[in-house]
């Protein structure tokens, strides 16, 4: 997979990902801003279904695609988390992004948590598999239980944040987590716009992705 833990020395375009995940973007503005990114080298882009049943990801050889699930809360039953992920795959998506249910994570529900880490994955095992965890809501404790928690169930990478309820992650959370997550799993992080001139430092600190909304800006910065 290009831009995994795994993966020794993938391009600046490898290791930047386009957030299509703008609630109040029209569909034809998503898809005017698809075939821009797409024509300047941007290989890798997040939607929500709807955004994806819209673009015809199909059209786009060259740009892998993310679906997000019960995005941005979590708050979804696990039931249409697994139907969404079923989406995913049919509107031709490699990757379901989803967060996790906060609330099972505060509480550290092992039955709940597990339940919905094992499901999950076993839904679509064809498609990547991300999980997004709100790492700024949640303790101290509850952050090392969730880290033991995905070594059993482990995806193919962890995004720290939405930057929809929390603050986003500074290079320095990054590297803290980087230092504590299983060196098999990728470690995805948003960049804010006003800090993509800093899309190195995140790199740095061991991300292994960025996911911008401005994508061609930070793979000029990565180059």
């Amino acid at each position: 997979m290009a831009g995994s833990a795994s993966d020794p020395s993938p391009s600046a375009a490898d290791r930047v990902e386009g957030a299509l995940l703008d609630p109040f973007l029209s569909l034809r503005a998503c898809e005017n801003t698809l075939k821009r990114w797409a024509g300047n080298g941007v290989r890798r882009v997040v939607a929500q279904p709807a955004v994806l049943a819209a673009v015809h990801p199909e059209l786009y050889p060259d740009v892998r695609f993310v679906g997000v699930v019960g995005y941005p809360s979590g708050g979804q039953t696990l039931t249409s988390k697994r139907v969404e992920v079923l989406e995913c795959l049919r509107l031709k998506a490699s990757c379901a992004s989803v967060v996790l249910a906060h609330s099972l994570l505060a509480d550290m529900d092992a039955v709940g948590v597990r339940a919905e880490l094992k499901q999950l994955l076993e839904t679509a095992p064809e498609l990547e598999m991300e999980f997004i965890v709100e790492w700024g809501a949640l303790d101290e404790q509850s952050r090392t239980w969730f880290l033991r928690m995905i070594k059993d169930h482990r995806p193919a990478a962890v995004r720290a944040g939405t930057g929809v309820y929390t603050a986003l992650p500074s290079p320095g959370t990054i590297r803290e987590v980087r230092s504590r997550l299983d060196r098999k799993v990728a470690l995805h992080v948003l960049v804010p716009d006003d800090m993509i001139e800093r899309a190195g430092d995140f790199i740095g600190a061991g991300a292994d992705r960025i996911q911008s909304s401005r994508p061609e800006e930070a793979i000029r910065v990565l180059s």
